[in-house]
């Protein structure tokens, strides 16, 4: 699985929404909005009025402003959503007019606020989306997508605060979250508990009348997101709230499509006892707590997400031995930061040392995710696990999903060790016939898992991927051994076992590694399926683009064919410059020299 360029890092990830018609009309303001305010200085350069702000309707972008010597305040339609284009202002401009295609670019850039979204991305957007659109017996499928999605962030809203915000406004409703002594008004409790289920209730409904659905921005099935959904109330309501009778109830409503329980299944199997796992998203969590919770399977497992470290409820949560797996070590995750020794604000070089793994590892404070010089959460409460389990001499193995992102431990990657669908840290170089072994014994234990071809569930494709791209790494790792024939034992396998739609980028790993086996009628399946994905490419998002782009020109310059590279470049790097991924295409133009 490609991890892209772009670095992209949320606390709370909080997935596109596709616009659908609305029945109220009026403009909204948005004060302070400084992202589409930049449009018209950065993009268009209009001098535009001092006291002009920015509005919002279901037909776009508005300039609002007063003009002299009138009393009503004027707007103009500034981008027109029913063309996607810009609307002339009559303000002077700085410059001359920029070329429509780079207006073109800078629109694709900030899609989101222009095109995708009904309402987006300002304060307490999500109201405007419950309040204005469509939910009767005609609302559309998207319709209702984005209503479930604004309930789903009204809910974090009515406890988590994790925005700093101490007085909520959902609806008509203004509440203090917490009483003086820390727990939750019953206002909150019952804004959770409504948000929560008229979230569900609205994904339901697409379930029961188009369960061929797909949800926008990550192309999930409805079925995955729904049972995820019911998983995120259950964490939620035990992990704010403590109220684990009414948890389970959400969790037993869960209906995984049986691939993401194999897959949950598969990660957990061979993990030693009492281990500690990192995991990252949506789809390689809440699958897993799943299985932990439902089906017992197990439970000696911690599970620890990544981004939901940065919450300091959720740390909370975990430090106190709620949930499955064992309760963390003493002191090992303090939310201050007092126990991380020389880790500390800033931008100096520091040191982690684990002596009892005979790890020493120095860097800065981007270490796993600091931005800015800080450390977020995450950071903190990784580095605290590592040195309070060092400390008591390992009694809890730590390992971290392969889905998760390598600036979380790109630092200690040096001593992990790649086993199935985990790295373990070791403290030691990873033993070559340990990647080899691992593989096939995990191949051999897992169940048939299919994806129909036809799927749309790109969630699953991409989980389904990341075995190929385990068994194309091992099977390298056996051929560089001189065993070539635990190398076929490998493709044989997850050929056998994992039918699922092939992505690019797996298609020209796998040709790579049948070119190394002079194997040439496998090898140019591969290659013929990945020209047949690059041709339909204008298709495509531009994340997927730029894996097509990035792991063909790796496979060019791996087989040193020039001229095919440039080739492919110069199909694909417009694709991604009209979508505003310049850097990106700039990027992997290195590869071309």
């Amino acid at each position: 699985m490609i991890i892209t360029a772009r670095r992209l890092w949320l606390v709370i990830l909080l997935p596109a929404i596709i616009a659908g018609h609305l029945s109220a009309q009026e403009i909204k303001a948005i004060a302070d909005y400084p992202d589409l305010r930049a449009v018209c200085k950065e993009a268009l350069y209009y001098e535009l009025p001092g006291n002009a702000t920015l509005s919002r309707s279901p037909q776009g972008w508005h300039i609002r402003y007063h003009e002299t010597q009138k009393t009503e305040e004027t707007s103009l339609l500034l981008w027109n959503r029913e063309t996607r284009t810009m609307e002339h202002l009559p303000f002077p401009r700085q410059n001359k007019p920029p070329e429509p295609a780079e207006i073109s670019r800078w629109v694709a850039k900030h899609r989101h606020a222009f095109y995708l979204a009904t309402f987006w991305g300002y304060p307490e957007y999500y109201m405007d989306i419950l309040n204005h659109v469509d939910s009767s017996d005609t609302a559309t499928d998207a319709e209702l997508e984005q209503l479930a999605r604004a309930h789903s962030h009204a809910t974090v809203y009515a406890l988590g605060d994790q925005y700093g915000e101490s007085n909520i406004r959902l609806g008509d409703l203004s509440f203090q979250m917490e009483t003086d002594d820390g727990s939750y008004t019953s206002q909150a409790i019952a804004a959770f508990y409504k948000h929560t289920h008229q979230g569900l209730h609205y994904y339901k409904r697409i379930h029961s009348r188009n369960a061929g659905y797909r949800t926008r921005g990550l192309s999930t099935s409805i079925t995955a997101r729904l049972a995820n959904e019911y998983v995120s109330a259950y964490l939620n309501a035990e992990m704010y709230l403590s109220h684990r009778e009414q948890a389970l109830q959400f969790l037993q409503q869960a209906r995984y499509p049986e691939f993401y329980l194999q897959y949950a299944r598969a990660m957990l199997r061979h993990l030693p006892p009492s281990s500690y796992l990192f995991t990252n998203g949506d789809f390689d969590t809440y699958p897993l707590l799943y299985v932990q919770e439902a089906e017992g399977f197990r439970k000696d497992v911690r599970i620890l997400n990544a981004s939901l470290l940065n919450l300091d409820t959720y740390v909370r949560y975990v430090h106190k031995g709620s949930g499955q797996g064992p309760a963390l070590l003493n002191n090992n995750l303090d939310i201050a930061g007092s126990k991380l020794g020389s880790f500390t604000k800033g931008n100096e070089t520091h040191t982690l040392q684990l002596p009892n793994l005979g790890i020493t590892v120095e860097q800065k404070a981007d270490f796993d995710g600091g931005y800015g010089g800080y450390w977020m959460l995450a950071s903190q409460a990784l580095i605290g696990l590592l040195q309070e389990n060092d400390a008591q001499g390992w009694p809890h193995p730590v390992a971290i999903a392969t889905t998760v992102t390598e600036r979380f431990y790109k630092h200690l990657a040096p001593y992990l060790s790649e086993e199935g669908f985990v790295f373990r840290l070791t403290g030691k170089t990873e033993d070559p016939g340990t990647r080899v072994h691992t593989c096939l014994q995990l191949l051999e234990d897992m169940p048939l898992v299919t994806i129909e071809t036809g799927t749309q569930d790109i969630s699953a494709i991409e989980l389904a991927n990341n075995i190929y791209r385990i068994a194309y790494q091992a099977a390298r790792q056996a051929l560089a051994l001189g065993e070539e024939d635990k190398a076929l034992r490998i493709l044989q396998l997850v050929k056998s076992k994992v039918h699922t739609p092939v992505l690019g980028s797996t298609h020209l790993q796998l040709a790579l590694l049948y070119k190394h086996m002079e194997m040439a009628e496998e090898h140019n399946q591969h290659l013929q399926a990945f020209q047949n994905l690059a041709n339909k490419a204008s298709e495509m998002e531009a994340r997927k683009v730029y894996e097509l782009l990035h792991w063909g020109l790796v496979y060019h310059t791996q087989v040193k064919d020039t001229e095919s590279a440039r080739r492919l470049y110069k199909t694909l790097s417009p694709l991604l410059i009209a979508e505003g991924w310049e850097a990106e295409a700039e990027e992997l133009a290195a590869y071309l020299h």
